[in-house]
């Protein structure tokens, strides 16, 4: 083996670093991985029991034999069963994980490691949930020395940066995940940090905002609120981001506005502030920010409520008016008062509804129901304003 220089090791961990931000180096830093250590192979695996969820970068990647592996060896792979029980961060040769007299016995060892020439390692678990267990490993071939001491303290020093890479990687797919959805969500979400700067907004919180009359508002940037309620939603979430003089994290908390106008109370509010820590959204600082979700409980609908749901749900004029009264709030003896029915002409429209929007209870098609006002906004952008 080639004495691996400080070079050498310095611009491998760069690589690392560098394929956390493009995926598409990972197989080619893993290959140097094997290059420093002169071995046969090396690879970074998260081995799942979701088939489809488990994949690897590899020094040898073939997409066609690495699908054998998760075909056949997924649930019977006994190299797994031991590294379950290693602790997290420690290199372990093989010689300390396996029995080796029975493991080679094995089809996962004859099938599958040794014709790939992965007759010593060494080996160390990154994560392991309930879901599966994260490694990376260095291997060498029949007729190569095996790994001694020094070779584990060199892999010792390289596998903090494989985990932390790793971890990077795995944040932002997840946060390319999380961005296709965060706009779509039926609800306003705001993430803000300690000062209220908006970090992120999703679509219908920019729409919600986007009123000269709303009790929050986007000013420079930033979250801004009337004065009745600025301090209460500035301590809250100063907590959420941990902020706070006792030094305890904040939990969050709920906020309900209150708006009135001159022509009376339009419309209430419940604002859910959350922590949230090391924010997955590219871009933006790590550290301790705060969501802030925005939910509108009014005792009414969108302007053109009825007339979207009608055409979603196929409802007649006066089914319509029912679903929409509901929606709002109303029970269904309430909202037969206000439609000027009977109870019992009220219940038979109320068995239609659950007939034609596919639902079994009340609750289940006014969530249906309400569930369809963001498209509402979004489409029409208009809101009733705060």
């Amino acid at each position: 083996m080639m004495e691996p220089t400080l070079a050498r090791v310095t611009e491998l961990i760069r690589q690392f670093y560098q394929a956390a931000y493009d995926p598409a180096q990972w197989n080619s830093t893993i290959q140097n991985l094997r290059k420093l250590f002169d071995g046969s192979t090396a690879c970074l695996t998260n081995h799942t029991t979701n088939k489809v969820a488990t994949w690897a970068f590899s020094a040898n990647p073939d997409y066609g034999y690495f699908q054998k592996y998760v075909e056949y060896f997924t649930q019977t792979n006994p190299f797994l069963d031991s590294l379950a029980v290693t602790p997290l961060g420690k290199i372990v040769p093989d010689t300390i994980l396996l029995d080796l007299e029975k493991f080679r016995r094995s089809d996962f060892w004859n099938e599958w490691m040794k014709p790939q020439d992965m007759y010593d390692g060494l080996c160390c678990k990154l994560s392991d949930t309930a879901d599966g267990i994260m490694f990376v490993d260095v291997r060498r071939g029949a007729h190569q020395t095996a790994f001694d001491s020094k070779d584990a303290e060199l892999f010792g020093l390289l596998v903090p940066h494989v985990e932390r890479a790793s971890q990077i990687s795995q944040q932002l797919r997840l946060a390319n995940a999380l961005m296709a959805t965060f706009s779509r969500l039926p609800f306003g979400a705001i993430l803000v940090n300690a000062d209220m700067r908006i970090l992120e907004m999703n679509d219908l919180a920019e729409i919600l905002l986007d009123t000269d009359h709303g009790e929050l508002t986007m000013r420079g940037g930033f979250l801004r609120a009337q004065p009745h309620i600025l301090r209460e939603l500035q301590k809250l979430t100063a907590e959420a981001c941990g902020l706070h003089m006792n030094g305890l994290v904040g939990a969050g908390c709920r906020m309900i506005i209150e708006t009135t106008t001159e022509t009376g109370h339009l419309a209430d509010y419940v604002l859910e502030i959350a922590p949230v820590f090391d924010s997955p959204f590219p871009g933006v600082t790590s550290g301790r920010c705060a969501m802030i979700v925005m939910k509108k409980i009014d005792m009414g609908n969108p302007d053109g409520f009825d007339d979207h749901i009608r055409a979603i749900f196929k409802l007649t004029r006066s089914e319509a008016r029912l679903a929409t009264l509901l929606a709002a709030g109303f029970s269904l003896k309430d909202a037969a008062t206000e439609a000027g029915l009977k109870n019992s002409t009220a219940r038979a429209y109320l068995e239609r509804l659950f007939h034609k929007t596919a639902t079994h209870q009340q609750s289940q098609l006014v969530a249906l129901l309400k569930n369809a006002a963001p498209a509402l906004l979004q489409n029409s952008h208009q809101v009733v304003h705060s």
